[in-house]
């Protein structure tokens, strides 16, 4: 959203000043008196356009880098980051989960019903997103078995499979990643990703502009007591076991 709006306000603004140089001379000596009245019209009209930019940039400006999903196994708890800042903290047995089709891609969303079972009371989303269904399919018995059955049952998900974690905790997401994130959605296609190479560029730098101005999610205190990885967990994965230059 940052770069749809960022480059929405580029375009519209350099369309307004190249009219403005065009316009300048052709009105010539005896057009001068109508210059204010035409500026004034094209900035009435070019406002509305810039604006809807500077609000689709500012969705992913001036929030927080990420909005992380705490799974603790052992207290069987859900603690979701969300976008105000606060923490919602559900038991996994009193969430619904389904999978969710939007326009182009498959995701997960858990949802918090009522007490009739119906009114859904607050929903949040999984990371994983992906055109296949099957994918978020493998992605689901992935967490759910970690959930329910924990991490030495994860038969076919071996948790040492898990070779790379995102390095943001504590952190912003670096620009080399936040790269990597748009180029790894299209590692099945390498032929659109060379086309579209510097497009995607494009947007890892207006990703990064806008990772500048968000702050970092800080777990409350009364969330982090209950998650105290005990010293030896064999099964520990975080950003300092990724492989050599990842």
């Amino acid at each position: 959203m940052f770069f749809i709006g960022m480059f929405f306000v580029i375009l519209v603004s350099g369309f307004y000043l190249i009219t403005i140089i065009d316009l300048i001379p052709k009105l010539g000596e005896s057009g001068q008196e109508d210059l204010p009245l035409v500026l004034a019209a094209m900035t009435v009209m070019c406002l509305p356009f810039i604006g809807v930019g500077i609000w689709l940039a500012l969705l992913e400006s001036f929030t927080y880098t990420h909005y992380p999903i705490i799974l603790n196994r052992k207290t069987r708890m859900v603690h979701v980051f969300q976008r105000n800042g606060s923490v919602l903290s559900v038991p996994w047995d009193d969430i619904f989960f389904a999978f969710n089709k939007s326009v182009h891609d498959w995701n997960i969303r858990g949802h918090v019903l009522g007490t009739d079972g119906v009114t859904v009371k607050e929903t949040f989303s999984f990371p994983m997103f992906g055109d296949r269904k099957d994918m978020i399919v493998r992605y689901w018995e992935f967490v759910r078995r970690y959930m329910e059955e924990g991490p030495a049952k994860l038969i076919g998900h071996d948790i040492g499979k898990v070779e790379t974690c995102h390095p943001i905790i504590g952190r912003r997401e670096s620009f080399k990643w936040g790269l990597l994130g748009f180029y790894a959605q299209f590692e099945s296609w390498p032929f659109w990703l060379l086309i579209l190479y510097p497009f995607l560029t494009l947007c890892g730098i207006f990703r990064y502009l806008a990772m500048l101005t968000c702050d970092k999610p800080e777990w409350p205190k009364r969330v982090l007591d209950t998650c105290i990885i005990e010293p030896g967990d064999p099964y520990e994965r975080d950003a300092r076991h990724n492989p050599p230059n990842a």
